[in-house]
C-alpha cells in the first residue's frame, strides 16, 4: 500500500513538475514570439537602411532569446523569471519560434533585396540622365569651338583672335572634364550592371 502511495505521489510530482516546464516553454514562448513578430513587421515596414538594421537586430535579439535561460532579456524578467523558471523551452515550442524567425528573417532578406534594387535602379537612371545630359553640353561646346575657331580666323586684329582661342581653350578642357566624368559614369553603369545579375 505504501508503495502504491509512494508510486502515485512521485507520478503526480512529475505530472506537476512536466505542466509547469510546459507553461514555463509557453511563457519563453509567447516572449520570444513576440519580439520575432516585432521584427517581421519592422521589417515589413522598413524604407531605408537603418530601419533594415533595426529589424536585423529585433530579430538577433529573437534568436539570442531562443537559447536556454533568460539572458538577454530585461533585468527585471531575468530577476523574476530566473527566481520561478529555468527558461528552457520545449523542443515543440522552440520549433516554432525557428520556423517563425526564419520565415521573419526570409522576409527581411527580401524586402532589403528590394529596397537596395529600387536605390540602384534609381541611381542607374540618374546616371544615365547624366551621361545624357553631359553628351549634349559636350555637343553643345564643341558647336561653340567651331564658332569661335571661325572667329579666330577672321580676326581684324591678333588680340581679339588670342581671347578666342583662350575661350577655345577653356572650351575644349570643360569638353575633356565632361568625357572623363562620362568615362566615370559609364565604368558605374557596368558595374551596376554586372551585380544585379
Amino acid at each position: 500500500m505504501l508503495n502504491r502511495e509512494t508510486e502515485e505521489e512521485t507520478r503526480k510530482a512529475g505530472t506537476r513538475d512536466h505542466e509547469i516546464r510546459l507553461a514555463d516553454s509557453r511563457e519563453k514562448r509567447g516572449l520570444v514570439m513576440s519580439k520575432i513578430r516585432d521584427g517581421y513587421f519592422q521589417a515589413k515596414g522598413a524604407s531605408s537602411s537603418a530601419e533594415f538594421a533595426e529589424a536585423d537586430a529585433i530579430l538577433a535579439e529573437a534568436l539570442a532569446w531562443m537559447k536556454n535561460g533568460w539572458e538577454g532579456f530585461n533585468t527585471v524578467t531575468q530577476l523574476i523569471s530566473s527566481a520561478i523558471s529555468t527558461g528552457i523551452m520545449t523542443r515543440e515550442d522552440r520549433d516554432e519560434c525557428w520556423a517563425e524567425w526564419k520565415e521573419a528573417k526570409e522576409l527581411l532578406r527580401l524586402r532589403r533585396d528590394e529596397f537596395y534594387a529600387d536605390v540602384r535602379a534609381r541611381s542607374v537612371g540618374r546616371w544615365r540622365d547624366w551621361v545624357e545630359k553631359n553628351e549634349e553640353f559636350i555637343d553643345k561646346l564643341q558647336a561653340e569651338i567651331d564658332e569661335c575657331e571661325d572667329l579666330a580666323r577672321s580676326a581684324r586684329t591678333e588680340e581679339f583672335a588670342e581671347r578666342v582661342r583662350d575661350r577655345i581653350e577653356a572650351k575644349a578642357r570643360k569638353i575633356a572634364d565632361l568625357e572623363k566624368r562620362n568615362e566615370e559614369l559609364e565604368m558605374k553603369l557596368a558595374d551596376a550592371a554586372s551585380s544585379s545579375y
